[in-house]
């Protein structure tokens, strides 16, 4: 079918989160502390990227913190894709006090905060983030990174595939209107946004189980 080009342009974006990381395989709690993939997390890239295979992705973007880095750089090198930006907005929430402990030792020193954390009733961590200024920076990014896409790829602007991490992508979905998917290592969602800056919420993602759908279709 012939492109109608009078018709608006529309970015497809696909936000996943980092593989494993040296502190998730030790069951550590993160949010901003900066641990480097684990050998693990880096075969889960490899994956990641064969499971991208063949969708038109014409940019990488990607948290600053290491862990993301280095899984956006493994499959924009497999996939063959050399326009790779980093941003410091998409960034995990941070979550203060928290950071470097395990579930039990932040059960142990605040009973029953972990719980109310979870199921989205605290907004933040002792001494970290709310989470409305973690979907502030987050969407604000966002917006920016579709922005430049328009401008620099015009009425083809092809996809996007942002590596984030878990808390930052349920922020997306919360600020989308959609019920935020846990998200596992090389999990997420995909989005599609027009010229008008509405961003859509589309079918999670399972890059590992290999739920990648061709541009336009829905996966199984």
């Amino acid at each position: 079918m012939e492109q109608n080009p009078e018709a608006p342009a529309r970015v497809s974006l696909l936000i996943v989160r980092h593989g494993e990381s040296e502190w998730n395989a030790l069951g550590r709690w993160q949010g901003q502390a900066d641990p480097e993939l684990s050998e693990r997390g880096e075969e889960q890239a490899l994956q990641a990227a064969e499971a991208l295979a063949g969708i038109p992705i014409s940019r990488v973007v990607s948290s600053d913190l290491s862990r993301a880095r280095r899984t956006a750089g493994i499959i924009a090198e497999r996939l063959g894709v050399t326009a790779i930006s980093v941003e410091k907005g998409l960034r995990e929430v941070d979550v203060g006090e928290w950071s470097g402990l395990t579930r039990p030792e932040i059960e142990e020193r605040w009973p029953k905060l972990l719980a109310a954390w979870s199921e989205g009733r605290l907004e933040s961590t002792p001494g970290g983030e709310t989470l409305s200024a973690l979907r502030d920076r987050v969407t604000g990014t966002i917006q920016r990174v579709l922005e430049a896409s328009l401008v620099e790829n015009g009425a083809q602007p092809g996809a996007i595939l942002v590596v984030s991490h878990r808390r930052a992508i349920s922020a997306l979905e919360e600020a989308s209107g959609v019920r935020p998917v846990r998200a596992g290592n090389l999990a997420g969602r995909k989005f599609t946004a027009g010229e008008d800056g509405f961003l859509q919420p589309g079918e999670p993602l399972d890059l590992l189980a290999g739920v990648a759908a061709p541009l336009g279709e829905t996966p199984p």
